[in-house]
């Protein structure tokens, strides 16, 4: 063995003869050999043996009682497939050791020469050992194919000169060129001419260096179509350091760049919205120092221009209670996540002058949901204020007019109630002396003239009693009555009180 071993070499042996087992191992530790050992001499043994003691190495006999060495490494290469076979034996010739070998076995050694079965052993081990890495670069060789075959990104590998000797599938569904039209020909079949010709010199002068390469590409497909590619090219060393070939490795960044585009408008717009906005627009970090302020607040500030108020905290700019009003909302904000709306304040300009303000704030998040500080909005509601007190002085006004006409309404009504009762009591003597005056005898044209008399007497009253009735309306308390009357008398009275 040339290798430290994480255990004592496990040896399984195939031998039905004990002695000739002995000799084996006296051999191998003469050797300096250090393993651990099972002999076995039967078919149940040796499948019993590899699952309870996983050998590194199966050293078997030709000839056995109902065994023979094929049958022992046949069985082996079923149950133990990766491990090394050794065949150990008395006789052999050369058509059966040949057989051996051809059906699997390392290697062979004669029982007269048990001297040589350490160096047979160490060979067989180092073999197998070569054959387990080249089995594992093998795979992992496949497992890279794999990857760049099924890789997101087109991956191109040309030679020094730069002509294209391989793509991968995402190449030809990308740029619309096959592999078979892609294959000897040069990168610069995706040159759109859009880059300067100094680019890619500087792009060969930094690969041709053995360097790296990274930088983006405006390239065209098959069909015409101008798309952008990130791109990085390494240069491939042989073995002497040579460059024989370069990769490259591009990724289609068309997607990338329209969300780029769009989340820069959005941001160039929002930013014009925020600056432009009558309202007051702030930002504040944790600790409530200002990181973004539009122009309003930069003009209540009392600043010159908003970097002078970054990085700044409100009281600053304010002091007294305001101030510490404006802290107590900030951290209630911040610590409980909670928005604040509509929250009113006044405020003393830096000129002198009292504002009304009614302001709006709102935590910050991450992407995470930590917060990480507040926006506010504060407008400005002064000319609000002023109108709603010029509105309660108009309603208080209005309430004290309406009273007054209420009670002129009322001594107006109890004017029309006296004077309707006082009209009244010298009417009824009037029409009561006229009806006195009818019974009496009479000529036909006094009669006439008394009745005339009555008849204006009895119009007067009911002409009291409407305004009286008046007064009932404008009180609530008028009560309508429904009776029979002729309509001939009541328009033959009308007529005769005209003519």
């Amino acid at each position: 063995m040339t290798e430290a071993q994480p255990h004592p070499l496990r040896i399984l042996f195939i031998e039905d003869n004990p002695a000739d087992h002995e000799l084996a191992e006296r051999a191998l530790r003469r050797e300096g050999i250090t393993f651990e050992s099972r002999r076995e001499q039967d078919a149940a043994g040796v499948t019993a043996a590899l699952a309870e003691f996983p050998p590194d190495i199966v050293v078997s006999d030709f000839s056995l009682p109902d065994f023979d060495g094929i049958g022992a490494l046949r069985l082996c290469r079923q149950l133990a497939p990766g491990v090394p076979f050794l065949l150990l034996t008395a006789v052999l010739d050369d058509e059966a050791a040949g057989a051996c070998i051809r059906a699997g076995a390392d290697d062979y050694v004669l029982k007269q020469n048990m001297a040589h079965l350490p160096f047979a052993l160490k060979n067989s081990l180092d073999r197998a050992t070569a054959r387990r890495a080249q089995a594992e670069a093998k795979e992992m060789l496949e497992v890279v194919s794999r990857a760049v075959e099924q890789s997101p990104a087109s991956i191109m590998i040309t030679d020094s000169e730069g002509t294209i000797q391989y793509v991968n599938p995402r190449f030809t569904a990308v740029t619309g060129y096959t592999a078979e039209e892609a294959l000897g020909q040069n990168p610069r079949i995706l040159n759109s001419g859009s880059q300067a010709r100094q680019f890619y010199e500087e792009m060969w002068k930094t690969i041709s260096s053995g360097k790296d390469w990274y930088g983006a590409f405006e390239n065209r497909k098959k069909n015409g179509e101008v798309y952008p590619e990130s791109v990085s090219i390494s240069p491939i060393r042989d073995a002497e350091g040579k460059i024989t070939h370069y990769v490259a490795v591009k990724e289609d960044v068309t997607a990338r760049r329209r969300a780029e585009d769009t989340a820069k408008r959005r941001g160039m717009l929002l930013e014009q919205i925020i600056r432009t906005i009558p309202d007051r627009v702030y930002f504040k970090d944790r600790d409530g120092r200002f990181t973004k302020v539009n122009e309003s607040v930069v003009q209540d500030l009392g600043v010159k221009s908003e970097d002078e108020a970054l990085g700044r905290p409100a009281s600053d700019f304010f002091h007294g209670e305001y101030a510490e009003q404006v802290m107590k909302e900030d951290r209630f904000v911040i610590e409980t996540g909670e928005s604040l709306v509509g929250a009113e304040e006044s405020l003393q300009m830096p000129d002198g002058t009292m504002r009304w303000f009614s302001s709006t704030k709102v935590a910050i998040r991450d992407t995470h949901g930590a917060i990480t500080g507040l926006m506010g909005i504060s407008r400005d509601i002064t000319d609000m204020k002023r109108t709603e007190a010029r509105l309660r002085d108009a309603m208080t006004a209005a309430s004290e007019l309406a009273k007054r006409a209420e009670a002129a309404s009322q001594a107006k009504s109890e004017f029309l109630a006296n004077m309707s009762h006082e009209i009244r009591t010298p009417m009824n003597g009037v029409i009561g002396m006229t009806d006195l005056l009818l019974d009496s005898n009479l000529d036909p044209e006094q009669h006439e003239y008394a009745a005339a008399i009555r008849s204006c007497g009895e119009s007067l009253l009911s002409l009291i009693n409407d305004i009286l009735d008046l007064s009932k309306v404008e009180a609530g308390k008028l009560v309508l009555e429904s009776v029979d009357f002729s309509i001939r008398p009541t328009v033959q009275e009308t007529v005769e009180v005209l003519a």
